[in-house]
């Protein structure tokens, strides 16, 4: 989460942090730390030892710390996927290939026959590595075109494991407890990065949210500085002051909680549902994200979902006021919002009716609100 969030992600969403998983997690973290000491000095007491380890032993040492080592590899490489579209990925496979095989070779490690295949995986990645016209590229980039994410959570973590593994063959070799010491210093290498990436996020959460005190980030965010405040409301009339003064006037002149219609918001800064957002009227619909992520697991409910944003669509892009009329009593619709973001959408986001759907309600539903860009209709009971 650290990693995707802070270091491989254009930009910090820190919400994410109230998640249900990531609560979930701290919870486990703090659990886990009651036992920490016990599960760390037990590690330690392994490097106590005196005797020499059994090869068994050792094996399974081995492959436990191969074990630590490519789950941290694996779980950190995908969030720098994006740099390895550069030369250094060539070199290093290259590189790593090659040594691999020489390495193998050197030590008589591999009979003939399996020398002739290792050879022949080499040269094959080798060839791949040298051809990015190819449109493969590195044999990473091949893995990940034909492998579903194979590269860099497989193949490279399992690679540079088994790299650093056979490094540490070659410093220790001659200690008795060798096994053991891989273990062990791979579980203290997780143990600090995670602790490093647990600690990120006060720092960074801290800056991202608290930008409004500071006088660089209200600039870069709104383009201007404004005094700090607790009130919600207090940068739309900069922002959006038409919208901002029919806000106003349907929190002082709107009694109870009539259902409306407006634009539906895709989220954050598309200026969606602001309407209800900002005087708590309900909405036919509000932001179709968020709303499929509370209520679609209830029985029945994403077919509701459906058809109430269909029904939006309709009300605000049909030219036929019969038919607009029939969508606005079926769901009880009493106020119809014809704002900015109706009328013109937001930049690089859907948006924006068609002229000939917002003119209609002039013709069968009374105006009670106007400013130059903001039009509120009423929508009165039907008869029937």
């Amino acid at each position: 989460f650290a990693m995707k969030e802070y270091l491989g992600g254009e930009w910090m969403r820190n919400n994410s942090l109230f998640k249900f998983g990531i609560n979930a997690w701290t919870l486990a973290s703090v659990a886990f730390g009651v036992f920490l000491p016990r599960i760390f000095g037990a590690f330690g007491s392994l490097l106590k030892v005196p005797k020499k380890e059994a090869p068994v032993a050792r094996a399974l040492f081995t492959a436990a710390a191969g074990l630590l080592l490519f789950t941290l590899l694996s779980l950190v490489l995908p969030a720098f996927v994006g740099y390895f579209d550069s030369p250094l990925p060539y070199l290093t496979e290259m590189v790593l290939f090659t040594g691999f095989f020489v390495w193998n070779w050197m030590e008589k490690w591999l009979n003939r026959e399996a020398s002739i295949a290792a050879l022949a995986v080499v040269l094959f990645f080798l060839f791949l590595a040298v051809l990015p016209s190819a449109g493969y590229g590195t044999a990473l980039a091949f893995l990940e075109r034909t492998g579903k994410g194979l590269g860099t959570t497989v193949l490279l973590p399992a690679l540079l494991s088994f790299m650093i593994l056979a490094a540490a063959y070659l410093v220790w070799e001659r200690r008795k407890d060798l096994g053991r010491r891989m273990l062990f210093q791979s579980w203290r290498t997780l143990l600090l990065v995670f602790g490093f990436m647990s600690a990120l996020y006060p720092m960074c959460a801290t800056t991202r949210k608290c930008h409004d005190f500071l006088d660089v980030f209200r600039r870069q965010w709104v383009s201007y500085v404004e005094p700090p405040t607790l009130d919600g409301l207090a940068y739309l009339p900069k922002a959006n002051p038409y919208d901002a003064a029919a806000i106003r006037f349907l929190n002082e002149h709107i009694p109870d909680q009539p259902c409306l219609a407006e634009f539906v918001g895709e989220g954050y800064n598309s200026w969606g549902s602001r309407f209800s957002i900002f005087t708590g009227i309900p909405a036919l619909m509000g932001w179709d994200g968020h709303v499929r992520e509370w209520l679609t697991g209830r029985p029945g409910m994403d077919a509701d979902i459906n058809q109430r944003f269909q029904a939006t669509e309709q009300i605000f892009r049909t030219a036929d006021p019969r038919l607009a009329k029939r969508y606005l009593d079926a769901y009880g619709v009493r106020l119809v919002m014809v704002g900015t973001v109706e009328r013109y959408g937001v930049p690089g986001r859907k948006g924006g009716y068609p002229a000939e759907g917002l003119a209609k309600f002039q013709g069968f539903l009374p105006l009670v609100y106007k400013n130059p860009e903001v039009e509120i209709y009423y929508n009165p009971p039907s008869a029937n």
